[in-house]
Order: C-alpha cells, then sequence, then structure tokens
C-alpha cells in the first residue's frame, strides 16, 4: 500500500471512529431522555390528578360545581392511564365516584374513593421509583458502553498512531543512513526495501544508483591503474634518474636509473619524506637543497616534482632557464 493511501485510510479512519462515538453518545442520550419523559409525562401527571382530586374532595363535594371539577379530574386521570393494574384502579374510582353522587353524606364511599386515589399515587409512585431505577440502569450502560467504545477508538488509535509513523519514519532512516555510507564511496550498500510504495521505487533507484557508481568505480580505478602501469613503464625505460615528490614532499616514485645511482629501495624511501632519507642519503639531500633553491627563485607553488640527474643540463622552471647545480634538471 502507498504511503498517500495509508494517511488516507488513517484519516478516514479515525473520521469514522469519532462518527461512531458520536453516534453512540446521541443514542445513550436519547435513552435517557426517554425515559426521563416518560417519567414526567405519565407518572407525574397522575399525581398531579389525584392531588387535585384529593384537594376539591377535601373542600367538600357540597354542589354541582365541585362536582364538577372532580369529574374533571377523574376524566383526565382515565385518559392517563400507563401502568399495570392502573386501569382497575381508576375504574374502581369511577364507580365508588358514580355512586358517591348519589349519595354525598355516605362517608364510608369517601373513604374508598381517597383510598382508590392513594392507591393509585402509590402505584405511580412505585413507577416512578421504578422507571428511575431503570433510567440510573442506563445512565450506568451508557458510560459503560461509551467507556468501552472510547477505549477501543483509543486502542486503534495508537495502533494507527504508531504504525504510520513508524512506516513513514524507518524507509527515511533506512535511505538516509545509506545516501550516508553512498557519501564514503561505500557503493556496494543496497537498500534492503521490498514494500511496494513510494519508498519502495526510491529504494530501488537508490539500488540502481549504487550499482552505476559501482560500475563507474570500476572503470576508473581499472582506467589509473592501466594509466599507472603506462606511466611507470615510461618512466622506468627512460635513462636518467627520476624522482618524484608529491606537495608534501612526500617520495612518491623512483624509476630504476634513480634507485642505481642512489643505492636506494623502494622500501626505504616511497612514501617516505625527502627530509627524512636526505639525512642518510648524499644523492637525496642534493636533490633537496637544490629544489630549495629553486623554490626560492621561483613564485608560484606546484604540487609535484620530477627530479632528474643530468650531467651538464641547466634546471627548467616556470620562470625561466636557472642553474643552482649544473649537473641536475629539474622540471615541475
Amino acid at each position: 500500500m502507498k504511503i498517500k493511501t495509508q494517511l488516507y485510510v488513517a484519516i478516514s479512519i479515525f473520521n469514522i471512529l469519532i462518527l461512531a462515538l458520536a453516534v453512540v453518545g446521541v443514542i445513550v442520550i436519547q435513552s435517557l431522555k426517554n425515559d426521563t419523559q416518560g417519567i414526567l409525562k405519565a407518572n407525574y401527571k397522575t399525581l398531579d390528578y389525584c392531588r387535585n382530586m384529593l384537594g376539591v374532595l377535601d373542600n367538600g363535594l357540597t354542589n354541582e360545581k365541585s362536582l364538577a371539577e372532580f369529574q374533571s379530574w377523574l376524566e383526565k386521570q382515565k385518559n392517563n392511564v400507563t401502568e399495570t393494574g392502573e386501569l382497575d384502579k381508576t375504574n374502581s374510582l369511577i364507580q365508588h365516584f358514580a355512586l358517591y353522587k348519589l349519595n354525598l353524606d355516605d362517608k364510608n364511599l369517601e373513604r374508598l374513593i381517597r383510598s382508590d386515589i392513594s392507591q393509585i399515587t402509590l402505584l405511580n409512585m412505585n413507577a416512578i421509583s421504578h422507571k428511575s431505577d431503570v433510567a440510573k440502569t442506563t445512565a450506568h450502560k451508557a458510560s459503560v458502553w461509551i467507556s468501552l467504545t472510547g477505549a477501543l477508538f483509543l486502542i486503534i488509535s495508537l495502533v494507527l498512531l504508531f504504525n504510520i509513523p513508524a512506516s513513514i519514519a524507518h524507509p527515511l532512516e533506512l535511505l538516509t543512513n545509506s545516501v550516508k555510507e553512498i557519501s564514503l564511496k561505500n557503493y556496494s550498500l543496497r537498500v534492503d526495501y521490498k514494500k511496494k510504495d513510494e519508498f519502495g521505487l526510491l529504494a530501488e533507484s537508490f539500488n540502481i544508483l549504487a550499482e552505476k557508481l559501482t560500475e563507474y568505480e570500476k572503470i576508473n580505478i581499472s582506467k589509473i591503474l592501466h594509466e599507472k602501469k603506462r606511466i611507470d613503464a615510461i618512466i622506468n625505460n627512460m635513462h636518467d634518474p627520476v624522482i618524484g615528490f608529491d606537495n608534501s614532499m612526500n617520495i612518491i616514485f623512483m624509476n630504476i636509473e634513480a634507485k642505481s645511482v642512489s643505492g636506494l629501495s623502494d622500501v626505504e624511501v616511497i612514501g617516505k619524506q625527502a627530509n627524512e632519507v636526505a639525512v642518510k642519503n648524499d644523492f637525496i639531500r642534493l636533490i633537496i637543497r637544490n629544489l630549495v633553491l629553486t623554490d626560492k627563485q621561483n613564485e608560484k607553488s606546484e604540487k609535484q616534482y620530477l627530479v632528474r640527474h643530468c650531467p651538464n643540463v641547466c634546471c627548467i622552471s616556470g620562470s625561466g632557464w636557472i642553474c643552482p647545480f649544473p649537473s641536475v634538471a629539474t622540471f615541475w
């Protein structure tokens, strides 16, 4: 999967998790709302009707107005029956009230009416208590569901959080280290990254580049070795002594004639300071003195010297013909 696709998928998953958590929250809140509305709409209204009926009954049912008011509250209660057993209690109240209207002085019927109203009130109060417990249970379930959902989404988010950056940072680190190795001319290094994403394509291109650099280095080394062998052959076939110095005055080569004249071997001179060798060898000391004298007359500083011991030949420098030693010729 490509990095771009991975990022799209991760962002989409995050959005889906947020949406899902919001949906769970809305469902839970709506459930609590429904439980609360059930208590308010049904049971609280019944309690209010019963309270009003008791108030009218306490004031006395002695005239048509009070009887009509009691009847109106009783009709509302009849239309608001919601609990189990409440209909029987309401019908009993209706029957007792109908009998009471025929005999307003019957105290026994009044007690029965009060008993019916009390039973209806108690029934609804118990229902309120039960629904309150249901609401608490719903709230507890809501807390559990939200907690579980949040924990699950948190785990998924953490998995994405650790995997997505790692899938980007690891190949970047791998490629960065590989580039550093290439800068140190370690052209044999190859990036081992098998995924078919953007970094996989970059790793493949990097490996091709490293392979081309390896081939180029082999070609250059081959050319350099060939040129070195050719130059060595030319120098060794010269009849004049030839000694080469680098810009630090280290002896880098001597041809056969120079070794014969100086009596030195490659082991004794190659890679060593000319001043150190000159201490023990008169020929090298003579050449060093010649170079010092010539350098004082020449304003330009060069990097390599070729010294030849040739009888009766003057020194050749960039400033013209000079002869500090008549028997030594110097080229640079």
